[in-house]
């Protein structure tokens, strides 16, 4: 099984790739999974971090509990355990990560999943990320669907590579 995500579904896939706990709910394993598609999303609240380092936790965390659309985490430290940063650890799935040329900056996705695949590099982990020339965050994915589109063929090749050799939809590969 390979998951894809894009946008907040892409910070959910690698949630999903990074903590075993939520394969687990469903009797799964990380070894279910072939492959983690992340497509347009940061990997940790990095604003966030910015403010600890600028006004303390203490100041932070008092801040985050009375900010009523905060109430679904009841804390900051539940909070960031929803990052998947938090979770990179050895034997995570192959994660590629692909990066609208548009949106490397703001949000600052080009720093947190060059970050994400570096620490996953360290622990043994594949892990890589491509940035998408001329795209957008949103036409990363509108054109997926397009013949021919470019994306569409990272996405194809990176489920090749990791298949395991079965079949693919397009009758390709080997069992």
């Amino acid at each position: 099984m390979f998951l894809l995500g894009h946008s907040s579904g892409a910070l959910l896939v690698a949630l999903i790739g990074t903590d075993e706990s939520y394969l687990a709910r469903k009797g799964l394993k990380s070894s279910d999974l072939r492959g983690v598609i992340s497509m347009g999303s940061i990997m940790w609240d990095d604003e966030l971090d910015e403010a600890i380092k600028q006004h303390g936790r203490s100041r932070v965390e008092e801040g985050f509990a009375h900010d009523a659309d905060n109430r679904i985490f009841g804390s900051l430290a539940t909070y960031q355990d929803h990052w998947p940063i938090r979770h990179v650890r050895v034997g995570m799935p192959p994660f590629l990560f692909l990066i609208a040329e548009a949106e490397k900056e703001h949000p600052p996705v080009l720093k947190t999943d060059s970050t994400f695949v570096e620490r996953a590099h360290a622990l043994k982990n594949q892990a890589e990320y491509k940035i998408l020339p001329g795209r957008t965050h949103y036409s990363a994915i509108r054109n997926l669907s397009q013949p021919g589109d470019a994306v569409f063929s990272i996405v194809r090749d990176f489920v090749r590579q990791f298949s395991g050799g079965g079949l693919l939809p397009d009758g390709k590969g080997q069992r």
